[in-house]
């Protein structure tokens, strides 16, 4: 590429219109939102430049600079992964050569709309949770989603959990975790005041509402005729019960049956935790007995769980389509099961935040750190790696993606790495665990297995966490 660039850049001295030509290459890939036809030319635009022979260099910032900044005018159509390859593009520009810094900080106007632009796509907010809040979530690497509270911040977006069932996590990710839709109930509190408590009443409607799908039920604590209409329609599914609007003797009693039948079998110790002295349901027959509440309280309990379970679970499930979108737009593209790079620009994995920062500084007339820069397939080939540097890279061998790796060796062009361990949300690398069906769950630790790469593959990106942060 050095080369190609030292010809353009002569023969845009002799011929000052093959500027405009290369201008127009640019413009044409920007409006057909076509990177194929723009990548091979930052690198060129980058050498012209700088070169201060040219008969037009005070003028060519203006020209380069400019024509990337206009895309963002009007009412273009610009997705978001165009539009920060173009910003990426634009920072390059005014890191490595001041002229074009000098220039972005009098076209103020124009960082401004690109800023506008970038603030459209505000980063989502982190949910925090704090002590004492009632939650479910994931198990480490299961499937499943359990209910728990949290017990404790750690302070990195990871979390204490105690789970219902007694299983503990002391680092369970932020991402990993949603909220229980309602609070729990204390069963055993205020037997024997009359009829049910509010907070009774407002559970029972969050469950009607949301397992029945009853929009005539609000959540406000009062026993009325729509509350009770919902919980009569209920039962008419297995007891073909008549609605009337009225907590009478017969609405009661098939509560009674209900519970009985749906929970209270099910259960293996009914009575864990009720106060009074042992009996069954049946000895409260139509009426709002101590025994009854206890039950329906538990119950309700256990229906809030599964609701906000199965909620969650949905969430976590829309999550991961996002993110499949996400990647998308990062470049990434599906094989089967496997993740192939077909865009080259590792800048990607900087934050909207991080951009909106450093253009903020160019107004300001602030220089730009220093970065990891690397925006074409030329500048992957010249990347330095050295023996023990932290990496990322494409595990295409086992549980295929993006993986956290450790340089042990470069010989020349050939880079040879290890995987790290438990890298992925999946469990650890084939690399370091052999597992054998003969032998049951056995496992054994193993040395470690090398991968070889060329400097310049996409798959081998010299900073750790760009992409193997990328869950999925």
């Amino acid at each position: 590429a050095a080369p190609i660039c030292q010809l353009l850049v002569s023969l845009c001295r002799e011929d000052p219109e093959l500027l405009n030509t290369i201008l127009n290459e640019v413009n044409r890939g920007i409006a057909e939102r076509n990177h194929e036809i723009t990548r091979p030319y930052y690198r060129v635009l980058g050498a012209l430049v700088s070169d201060k022979a040219a008969s037009d260099a005070k003028e060519r910032p203006a020209k380069i600079v400019g024509l990337l900044l206009a895309a963002f005018v009007g009412e273009k159509e610009l997705k978001f992964k165009e539009g920060d390859f173009l910003v990426e593009q634009i920072l390059r520009f005014a890191r490595h050569f001041p002229s074009c810094g000098e220039f972005l900080r009098k076209a103020s106007v124009g960082v401004e709309r690109v800023v506008k632009y970038l603030e459209q796509r505000p980063e989502e907010r982190k949910v925090t949770w704090k002590k004492g809040d009632q939650v479910v979530a994931k198990y480490r690497n299961e499937r499943g989603v359990y209910p728990g509270e949290i017990a404790k911040d750690n302070g990195d977006d990871t979390y204490f959990i105690h789970y219902d069932d007694g299983d503990t996590w002391d680092a369970a990710p932020g991402d990993q975790i949603r909220p229980r839709l309602f609070p729990r109930l204390d069963p055993a509190v205020n037997l024997e005041a009359e009829g049910l408590e509010a907070k009774t009443v407002e559970a029972l409607q969050f469950v009607l509402k949301n397992q029945s799908r009853n929009d005539k039920v609000q959540i406000n604590g009062i026993l009325d005729e729509a509350t009770v209409n919902a919980l009569q329609e209920w039962f008419t599914e297995r007891y073909n019960m008549p609605k009337s609007g009225k907590m009478d003797e017969a609405t009661i009693k098939q509560l009674q049956e209900y519970l009985q039948a749906n929970y209270v079998h099910s259960l293996k110790a009914p009575l864990k935790g009720y106060p009074g002295q042992e009996k069954s349901l049946a000895e409260e027959p139509g009426t709002l007995g101590p025994l009854t509440k206890f039950y329906l309280r538990k119950f309700l309990d256990n229906k809030v769980c599964e609701i906000s379970v199965t909620v969650a679970k949905k969430d976590f499930n829309g999550a991961a389509k996002k993110h499949e979108a996400f990647r998308d737009e990062l470049g990434f593209h599906m094989k089967g099961r496997r993740y192939t790079v077909t865009c080259e620009f590792a800048p990607y994995g900087r934050s909207v935040k991080d951009k909106v920062a450093a253009l903020k500084n160019i107004l300001k007339g602030e220089e730009l750190k220093e970065d990891s820069a690397y925006d074409s397939e030329d500048e992957r080939n010249e990347r330095k790696f050295v023996e023990g540097q932290t990496i990322d890279a494409y595990d295409d061998f086992y549980r295929p993606g993006w993986k956290s790796a450790t340089v042990r060796k470069v010989n020349g062009d050939l880079v040879t790495i290890t995987f790290d361990r438990a890298t992925n949300s999946r469990g650890a690398g084939m690399d370091l665990v052999v597992t054998n069906s003969q032998w049951g769950d056995r496992r054994k630790i193993r040395a470690p297995r090398f991968h070889h790469y060329l400097r310049g593959d996409a798959h081998l990106v010299p900073v750790q966490g760009l992409f193997s942060k990328l869950k999925g």
